[in-house]
């Protein structure tokens, strides 16, 4: 009989080899795993940015358009407003209502005569912004009402004749994180009143 004489490099990995080659494997996973995760927060965090910037953007520029140009205010709430406006700058009326709702901002506009009556029963422009609107749930005001020497406007009965200027609150939930932005809307057409 022959013994056959067995190499160290026959006898496989020891278990402390292998203790170690399981540790460095598992360090290399967690690494991977802690640079995606960062990576998918960084992405929700970029998606989230964009959402509120395509939810803000464009209700605030037309509102701000629409209010500026504002001959008479109607109607306010914290949520709402309602005003006659020359929006297009031809002498052509529009009654403009914007509501702050559950979760979006609804922008309703009507061509009026020369008296300001509304010219059909169903608004010409008819739009919801924003929505992703947490106004009504935070109860953040949409609009706050300001007079001619600055002061904040709170008795809504006073307010469409005392406005001189108007600032604009939209906060929006986008992926869990909260944003806020603001514009102030100065009423040119009724600095002489």
């Amino acid at each position: 009989m022959t013994s056959h004489a067995r190499s160290r490099s026959d006898e496989g990995f020891t278990l402390t080899e292998l203790i170690v080659v399981l540790g460095l494997l598992g360090f290399v996973l967690a690494a991977i795993w802690a640079a995606s995760s960062a990576l998918i927060a960084s992405a929700q965090a970029s998606e989230a940015q964009s959402v509120f910037a395509r939810d803000s953007g464009e209700p605030m520029r037309l509102i701000a358009r629409s209010l500026m140009q504002a001959v008479q205010i109607e109607n306010t709430t914290d949520q709402s407003i309602q005003f006659r406006t020359d929006r297009k700058m031809d002498g052509t009326g529009q009654r403009v209502i914007v509501t702050a709702t559950g979760n979006a901002v609804r922008y309703q506009e009507w061509d009026v005569s020369s008296g300001f009556v509304n010219l059909t029963v169903q608004p010409r422009l008819a739009m919801l912004y924003s929505l992703s609107s947490v106004n009504v749930a935070e109860g953040v005001p949409l609009f706050k009402y300001y007079g001619s020497q600055g002061e904040r406007i709170t008795n809504h009965e006073l307010a469409p004749s005392a406005t001189r200027s108007v600032v604009m609150t939209l906060a929006l939930r986008a992926y869990g994180s909260y944003y806020e932005t603001a514009q102030t809307v100065y009423l040119r057409n009724r600095a002489t009143e």
